[in-house]
């Protein structure tokens, strides 16, 4: 941000997207102890302990001011991550964001949950789909 504002002319506009690791549930239903909550959690605990924080959004505002932006505008969208949403575009969107994501679950956690906690492949699994962030435990 600092050399974006250091290259601008006056006038100039520097525009940045970034997403919240953050899950939701618009009508409260998402299970705070279920599996997506955790797993949202551990990702955000995993990198912030790795000094990679993968939600940084909420701060962005913040951070463009104390570089030296003004007239500083957020907009926060919301992205559905399934085929839920009545509205057609929504509907798509929410479609392609839950493949993506569920393509790419492996490996959002893989190296996060490995180098952070300590987690082995094993403890590690995505499944059909379904995630299981199984918790390191001693059984001895």
């Amino acid at each position: 941000m600092q050399q974006a504002f250091d290259n601008l002319s006056p006038g100039g506009i520097f525009e940045s997207l970034d997403l919240m690791a953050t899950w939701y549930c618009d009508d409260g239903t998402l299970d705070p102890n279920g599996a997506l909550s955790r797993w949202s959690r551990d990702m955000n605990e995993a990198s912030e302990i790795l000094g990679r924080p993968v939600s940084v959004a909420h701060n962005l505002r913040r951070w463009y001011e104390e570089v030296g932006f003004v007239d500083v505008h957020e907009q926060v969208f919301k992205m559905p991550t399934n085929g839920w949403p009545a509205d057609p575009h929504w509907k798509e969107m929410g479609k392609l964001w839950e493949q993506n994501l569920l393509e790419g679950l492996s490996a959002f956690c893989s190296g996060l949950f490995s180098k952070a906690f300590g987690r082995t492949a094993d403890e590690i699994m995505v499944s059909e789909g379904v995630l299981a962030c199984v918790e390191k435990v001693d059984v001895g």
